[in-house]
């Protein structure tokens, strides 16, 4: 509906939430083709990838816009952090001399003392002043008992609803301890309905059976999301009024628990209602992470979670010694976390055909996450071809009166004018030196220092590298339309 219109900009927050895996393709081919600017809040890193190339981040209050890609904004983000802690190291060096200096007593008769003290006070209020970065989320799951080696194998599973064809065909796989399982498909082909015959979450198979391990403790997080009560305080959603939490064999007040997923001590009375849907997340991994499990099972838990707890999600259930489900369509936390791939497909691997869209899914198994499925994933054969349709409709036509079988001429090329082959000859060179200003510029912003002692140039230094780039792109494609005519 947004995008109907072709407008100028679009503003879009968070566009990949619950998108599957074909919607956010389409997204990322067409939303540059049917809107020529769009702003755009997401945690995706794939999509930041590949659709960004100006990133504007608010920190600690501040709006800072860098004129670059995702990639080059981590290089530059840890270099200008690198920059600011050699700040703040220096200027705290000196107020603790100064500390030292006032302590051993100032005369005050001294107008050169006067002004140092004048000037120790205004380091105080600026160190006072100063917001340093905020905290990270401290993940720690805990873990129950060791299940048994295996945890679940599924042999020629069947399994539809009444009065429907079967939803899911023959499916194979054995999961290990350790395992970590990214399970991705489209929207409603039936991920969450696997978790649940797999788990025997009130689902049986109609044909195969599955086996179940030894000592399995299963902690599901769909399911904690939706015994959240809207009135319940934090508090209560977590811990279930008691006033302490175990957390690996060590008991913890919940108000310091919840400190640990950056809830402050006074918000643990505020009711779950009043929460954004980042917090919502962050409260429902609180309460997973305080149950004792050997597998857990995870429903699109990156929806809402901000880039730096996505990445202590991906790096805690890397040392979790249990067995991770993950249903998601966030590409690089597949990519970051899972071993295998169980992926909803049309293909059959036994027979080589390709289901129709009425006749279920096969769900094939891959090794490693969502790079190596796109890469190893069969294709799907294209559409034959329609015999006998005329090539053009128009019944003014030579094709349409000759009853569609004519050859559709081809429009002679339009020789290049005496401007255009000057222009063409010209365009390399315009290009090298637009190039050459590119590099210049993304090595001085690059540089920490530029901030430091040139920071009322920067704004301007960006403006300028993306009006370069957009001309530099423009060049390209005019350079690729007169070569092609003067071919």
């Amino acid at each position: 509906r947004a995008l109907l219109r072709s407008p100028d900009i679009v503003l879009l927050d968070e566009p990949t939430n619950h998108l599957d895996l074909d919607a956010i393709r389409w997204l990322e081919e067409n939303l540059p083709r049917l809107c020529r600017t769009f702003v755009f809040v997401t945690h995706d890193r794939a999509f930041l990838r590949r659709m960004a190339n100006r990133i504007v981040e608010i920190d600690r209050g501040r709006a800072l816009d860098w004129a670059c890609d995702y990639d080059r904004f981590l290089e530059r983000k840890e270099a200008a952090l690198a920059e600011e802690r050699k700040l703040w190291d220096r200027f705290d060096t000196k107020l603790r001399q100064e500390e030292a200096w006032l302590r051993q007593g100032v005369k005050a008769r001294t107008h050169r003392n006067q002004g140092r003290l004048r000037h120790l006070l205004a380091m105080r209020e600026e160190r006072a002043a100063r917001r340093t970065p905020s905290g990270a989320v401290s993940l720690s799951i805990q873990e129950a008992a060791r299940s048994g080696n295996l945890v679940l194998r599924a042999h020629g599973v069947t399994f539809g609803y009444p009065g429907a064809c079967p939803l899911i065909r023959r499916l194979e796989t054995d999961i290990v301890r350790g395992d970590r399982v990214g399970i991705l498909g489209p929207n409603g082909c039936g991920k969450t309905t696997l978790v649940r015959l797999l788990l025997g979450e009130g689902l049986a198979p109609d044909s195969g059976d599955i086996r179940r391990g030894a000592n399995l403790q299963v902690v599901y997080s769909d399911q904690l999301r939706g015994l959240l009560r809207p009135d319940d305080t934090l508090a209560e959603a977590v811990a279930e009024g008691r006033e302490y939490v175990m957390v690996d064999g060590v008991r913890r007040h919940i108000l310091g628990y919840l400190g640990d997923f950056l809830f402050a001590p006074e918000r643990a009375g505020q009711k779950v209602s009043s929460l954004s849907g980042g917090e919502r997340s962050r409260l429902v991994m609180a309460r997973l992470f305080a149950q004792p499990s050997n597998v857990l099972v995870l429903d699109e838990p990156t929806n809402d979670l901000d880039l730096d707890t996505l990445d202590l999600l991906a790096e805690k259930i890397d040392g979790y010694g249990g067995t991770v489900l993950v249903v998601s369509h966030d590409r690089a936390f597949l990519d970051d976390v899972a071993t295998s791939t169980l992926a909803f497909e049309k293909f059959v691997p036994e027979t080589g055909e390709w289901l129709g869209s009425g006749d279920g899914w096969c769900v094939n198994e891959y090794p490693g996450g969502y790079s190596d499925w796109a890469g190893k994933r069969p294709r799907p054969p294209a559409p034959p071809r329609e015999s006998g349709r005329p090539a053009n409709r128009d019944a003014g036509t030579p094709e349409s009166r000759n009853g569609g079988n004519a050859a559709v001429p081809t429009p002679a090329k339009k020789r290049l004018s005496y401007n255009e082959k000057r222009e063409l000859e010209a365009l390399p060179e315009k290009i090298d030196a637009l190039e050459t200003e590119i590099a210049s510029l993304n090595a001085t912003l690059a540089d920490p220092e530029t901030f430091r002692t040139r920071a009322h140039e920067a704004a301007g230094m960006a403006e300028r590298l993306a009006a370069a780039e957009a001309e530099l792109s423009a060049a390209y494609d005019r350079w690729g339309e007169l070569d092609a005519r003067a071919g």
